[in-house]
């Protein structure tokens, strides 16, 4: 059996802590946004994604990389915050503008 020193150990616990630590789902920011074509969104932030429900269907989307701004894509769904304004883009329909409305998501 191999043994290791004791500050050792105690290092790779402490690392372990901290990467599960990091691995938060708490809501971190949440809006409501009215959207250009009508659609009505609640958006969740957490630490590396973005959860979206529009009342029928939700989506978890993670982070992606812009050159500017906020962007999350799964490859598919696509939501982009950019100087307080956001873009919405799902399959099948056109990029929409969509605002935040004063009510919080629920």
């Amino acid at each position: 059996m191999r043994k290791y020193p004791a500050v050792f150990l105690y290092g790779w616990s402490a690392l372990s802590l901290a990467v599960v630590a990091g691995c938060s789902t708490d809501t971190i920011a949440e809006k409501r946004l009215s959207c250009e074509s009508g659609e009505a969104l609640a958006v969740r932030w957490h630490e590396d994604s973005v959860e979206i429900t529009d009342g029928q269907q939700q989506w978890e989307l993670p982070r992606a990389i812009s050159g500017s701004g906020a962007r999350y894509a799964n490859g598919q769904y696509e939501l982009w915050e950019h100087q307080g304004e956001f873009s919405w883009t799902r399959p099948g329909a056109v990029r929409t503008l969509c605002h935040p409305t004063e009510a919080a998501a629920q």
